[in-house]
C-alpha cells in the first residue's frame, strides 16, 4: 500500500511539478530541495545545514542523516519522479 505523504509528494510533481526543482543544479541546495547524496547513493529532502555538514532526510521520511555539500546534487524534476515512484513501488512490495 502506498503512504499517504508519498502519494501526495507524487501527485503533486506529476499535477504542477515541483518548485523547488530547478534546473540551476550547481548552487547549494536550500531546505525542502530534494538532493542526490554521491557518498551514501541516497536521495533525501535536505532539512537543514549544520556545520560543514548538510542534513537530509529521506523522501518517505525517517532518520535524517548528514552529507558533504560537495557530494550533493540537486535532483531534476524527472529524477525527482523516479524517485518517488522508486520509493511507492518499494512499499508495495513490504508485507503489511
Amino acid at each position: 500500500m502506498c503512504s499517504a505523504p508519498i502519494a501526495l509528494m507524487l501527485a503533486d510533481v506529476i499535477a504542477k511539478g515541483d518548485p523547488r526543482v530547478t534546473d540551476d543544479a550547481d548552487r547549494a541546495p536550500t531546505v525542502g530541495e530534494a538532493v542526490h547524496d554521491s557518498g551514501r547513493d541516497r536521495v533525501g529532502h535536505v532539512m537543514g545545514h549544520e556545520g560543514p555538514y548538510v542534513q537530509l532526510r529521506p523522501l518517505a521520511g525517517g532518520q535524517e542523516w548528514d552529507a558533504g555539500p560537495g557530494r550533493l546534487r540537486i535532483l531534476t524534476q524527472s529524477e525527482l519522479l523516479s524517485a518517488l515512484l522508486a520509493e511507492v513501488s518499494a512499499r508495495s512490495r513490504q508485507p503489511s
